[in-house]
């Protein structure tokens, strides 16, 4: 592309000259291969070969994908061969003269990408899906819900902002893409939404087709709402009916009424969205099926009894993640139930939750399970915060929903099932109204400021003193901190970095693969997840070298949470440095911490090295492995 440059004024800010803002917002380079390869397992593994597959229409070769995996070749094979026996009947691998190359309907393959959508597991997928025009699609959809009257629940908006915005572009750059023979069985009265498509469709400069008109009208049917848009309100469904007869058989089989309003129309939403994907062929993957299932194990088997008068109208069964969702709503209502005697006022945290009463008590369960030590209430509307917020003591409000009134209370806002930059907010809240332990962030904010200040000259000490103290207030993994912490053993970097978390390498690498390359010892060792070192470049790419603790010395870390496994150092040294943001990396030295200050003992043994001269010239000199492993060696902490 032919782009104007950055400018700059005068005491301000870069910017971006218009024109080049806009081409940037249309160009996204969809076989990039510089990206951190995320994956946990071969099975993940297998979904992004297929997913290269997809998205290279010209095909991909054995060569690319090893060296993209850091795999040998035979693995590749492997692969491969276990692809093929777990392809959809409707798709083939055929090897051309350009590499394998995926035969099949691309109506299929646009299905197999939406339930990775769905299952929200792959996130190095569904990062690239997102591309330039993920905020675009977000804004649409807003639109939308204004225009249709209809509220998406924040799963469903999630995965059609992704799925969309991945979707409408694979079209615009490949125009030979269009599917045809789309069902249409479900005739609404839906010129809003027919519209909205058109206009999306003309955004992309996509020609407007009757058969792809339909597929996006088809998607949007299909997503899961928390009420009845105005295109459901005619349809074929005897939804009512349905209702009665489904909370009957599940009050006859458990010995609870569970009747209410609020069940009603939350299992009528749910019902109506449901029979568009039975009907329509669009399959769906919870992507908290597990979590679901632990929740309400005995209660889906009831519900399972309950819906069979749906399953008899469809002339289908259930999968088990759509009957998981539809459980969430009995195990909510139940648990209402159980809990509308009476209300503790002896509680940490309040909830206020305006969704169904399925995702309001999976709300309560999250959170308990993960802060076991902080008492929450039970999920209440609107009307009983308002009845109990005078005798309520709780040190902080957790809703689903902005509060215009927060009754002197500290609140945050999440959604129903929380996504990790909800958990993100929640711990610092948490932090905020003392729940949860926190580190002296001044002390720590001291310690290295002396420290870089025995090094380089610090302009402006009072802003970074600020920034450390902010950011070492956030290095807190909420509810870890217990008494018996105290007691718990602070392993040495001799003991953290054994030779074989120890290595160096002669290629030449990109900053973001030689990170993925040095956390290689503790994946293997299940220190950490693959998704422990996507969030550590992911932070990089945005906040630029920050992890650089000396010059061409970077610590890679992140914040102790459920992405690392057990406390874990290891150690690369690049002969052929990389590069990021002009800053030089010789070495790099992973830390995944476990807890707040197990891995303190550990840093006091790194600052030995940087503090020392002669130890730090050893380090970034070092020739081979043995140096390294000799310096480690020779460490007094």
């Amino acid at each position: 592309m032919s782009l104007d440059n950055a400018q700059r004024l005068t005491q301000s800010k870069y910017y971006l000259p218009t024109d080049t803002k806009k081409a940037l917002m249309h160009y996204d380079n969809l076989q990039q291969n510089d990206y951190p390869v995320a994956y946990s397992n071969k099975y993940s593994r297998h979904d992004i070969i297929l997913w290269s597959l997809i998205q290279n229409k010209q095909g991909i070769t054995l060569n690319n994908m090893s060296n993209y995996f850091h795999v040998s070749k035979n693995t590749i094979i492997n692969d491969f061969q276990d692809l093929k026996a777990d392809l959809p009947k409707a798709f083939s691998v055929k090897n051309t003269r350009n590499g394998k190359q995926l035969i099949g309907n691309e109506l299929i393959q646009r299905s197999w990408v939406y339930q990775i959508v769905c299952a929200n597991e792959n996130q190095m997928i569904l990062k690239e899906m997102r591309g330039a025009h993920y905020r675009y699609l977000q804004d649409e959809l807003n639109l939308l819900q204004r225009k249709g009257k209809v509220v998406f629940s924040d799963n469903s908006f999630e995965t059609l902002a992704t799925f969309l915005s991945w979707c409408l572009k694979r079209i615009q750059l490949n125009q030979d893409r269009f599917v045809e023979n789309v069902p249409e069985y479900l005739n609404f009265d839906d010129v809003v939404l027919k519209e909205w498509v058109e206009s999306l469709m003309n955004h992309f400069n996509i020609p407007i087709k009757d058969t792809e008109v339909s597929y996006f009208k088809n998607i949007i049917y299909s997503a899961q709402t928390k009420n009845i848009p105005n295109w459901q309100c005619n349809s074929e469904l005897p939804v009512d009916k349905l209702v009665d007869e489904i909370i009957k058989r599940f009050t006859q089989i458990s010995g609870t009424n569970v009747d209410s309003e609020q069940l009603r129309n939350g299992l009528k939403a749910h019902l109506l969205s449901t029979y568009q994907r039975l009907v329509l062929n669009i399959p769906y993957k919870s992507p908290n099926l597990k979590e679901i299932k632990n929740d309400y194990s005995e209660l889906m088997d009831l519900t399972s009894f309950a819906v069979q008068p749906f399953e008899n109208y469809v002339h289908k069964n259930l999968s088990e993640d759509e009957l998981a969702l539809i459980t969430t709503y009995f195990g909510g209502q139940s648990n209402r139930i159980k809990n509308n005697q009476s209300f503790s006022t002896n509680i940490d945290v309040l909830l206020l939750c305006s969704s169904g009463v399925g995702t309001s008590y999976f709300l309560q369960q999250t959170l308990k399970r993960k802060y076991n030590r902080i008492k929450f209430s039970r999920p209440l509307g609107i009307k009983e915060f308002k009845k109990f917020s005078n005798i309520i003591n709780a040190k902080l409000v957790i809703s689903t929903v902005e509060l215009e009134n927060k009754q002197g209370m500290q609140a945050v806002t999440v959604h129903g099932i929380p996504t990790e930059k909800d958990f993100e907010l929640i711990d610092k809240a948490l932090h905020q109204v003392g729940l949860t332990a926190m580190h002296d962030a001044n002390k720590l904010a001291r310690d290295v400021m002396d420290i870089i200040s025995n090094e380089v000259m610090i302009n402006n000490p009072e802003s970074l003193n600020k920034k450390l103290v902010a950011y070492f207030k956030d290095q807190v993994d909420p509810g870890s901190i217990t008494t018996e912490d105290k007691n718990d053993k602070t392993p040495s970097i001799k003991e953290l970095l054994p030779q074989e978390n120890v290595s160096t390498t002669k290629k030449e690498l990109s900053w973001k693969q030689a990170i993925q390359k040095a956390f290689i010892p503790l994946l293997k060792n299940d220190s950490v997840s693959a998704s422990y070192v996507t969030e550590i470049i992911n932070k990089l790419q945005e906040k630029g070298p920050f992890m650089l603790v000396k010059e061409g010395v970077l610590l890679a870390h992140s914040s102790p949470s459920s992405k690392v496994y057990k406390i874990g150092m290891s150690l690369l040294k690049l002969d052929n440095p990389a590069t990021i943001e002009n800053e030089k990396i010789d070495v790099i030295i992973c830390l995944a911490p476990k807890k707040e200050k197990q891995h303190l003992r550990a840093l006091s043994g790194l600052l030995e090295i940087l503090q020392d001269n002669r130890k730090y010239t050893r380090l970034v000199n070092a020739k081979n492995k043995q140096d390294l492993v000799t310096l480690i060696d020779d460490l007094k902490n």
